[in-house]
């Protein structure tokens, strides 16, 4: 599957195995999928289009321990601020449909944890957030609440190096 956030499955269809893991689609959009066999096959034949999907599997794969390190070292406030800045520049729009559930379950926190962020965020006027529904009121200080990550998912290619992301950036430590 290919769209805003990247490639999913590349590396199971290149080792011609299944995908330990579903993929969910949240933001409306253009998505393509490919069946992994056909991928498989193609890729055999050009080694212009098997460089690119290996490219793809490692940037999705640098990706997700980028995302593994800053779960460790940012706190909770800093990574919902960075995931909503994240939606609202990629996607291009001010305001989001997301239940506390579905943003806790991004983060991998609590709901209770996305509760007291998004309260946060609100009460200095970043955001409003009301059932389910979230809308970015300043950017610029959504950037300043956000933690370092958001500038290497945003502007660094993913072949630089991951350890960038690091203890001590995040705005409330």
């Amino acid at each position: 599957m290919i769209g805003a956030e990247g490639a999913a499955g590349l590396a199971p269809a290149l080792a011609r195995q299944p995908a330990g893991w579903s993929v969910i689609v949240k933001v409306a959009g253009a998505v393509s999928v490919l069946p992994s066999d056909i991928l498989y096959e193609v890729a055999e034949g050009s080694a212009e289009l098997r460089a690119q999907v290996r490219g793809l599997a490692h940037d999705r794969e640098a990706r997700a321990m980028r995302a593994l390190a800053c779960a460790m070292s940012h706190p909770a406030a800093a990574r919902l601020a960075t995931f909503i800045l994240s939606m609202a520049e990629r996607y291009g729009k001010q305001a989001f449909i997301f239940t506390q559930e579905e943003v806790a379950a991004s983060l991998n926190v609590q709901r209770t944890t996305v509760t007291a962020g998004a309260t946060d965020l609100k009460a200095r006027r970043a955001i409003e957030y009301s059932r389910g529904r979230i809308s970015v009121l300043d950017l610029a200080l959504l950037r300043r609440m956000a933690c370092n990550c958001h500038q290497w998912d945003a502007a660094v290619p993913f072949a630089d190096d991951p350890r960038q992301c690091r203890r001590g950036d995040g705005p409330s430590e």
